[in-house]
């Protein structure tokens, strides 16, 4: 894995290529919200998203995130990275689950 720099003050921080992976696909969170993450806010939730639930993938955040567009996925503008935690959680219950014909 490659990691990128970034610069900040007067530091370079590491950011891995996953984590610049998810903060692109959350650059579309910021459709539902009524204020602007900036890009260090959407690397903080993104190494956040990559800590609690470590095997979800961009193409999975982007669909999370467009469900709750459509309403499919409730979004709540006070819950704030808990909408895609919580939308995360269902849509792993929901592909795991066997279904009963």
């Amino acid at each position: 894995m490659e990691n990128k720099l970034q610069r900040k003050g007067n530091q370079y921080l590491e950011i891995s290529d996953d984590v610049v992976a998810i903060a692109r696909s959350l650059v579309h969170y910021n459709q539902l919200t009524p204020y602007i993450l900036s890009d260090t806010q959407l690397q903080d939730w993104a190494k956040s998203i990559l800590e609690l639930a470590p095997d979800i993938k961009p193409n999975t955040l982007r669909m999370l995130i467009d469900k709750m567009k459509t309403g499919e996925y409730d979004f709540d503008n006070k819950l704030g990275i808990q909408n895609i935690l919580k939308a995360y959680r269902a849509y792993k219950l929901k592909n795991i689950i066997p279904r009963i014909k």
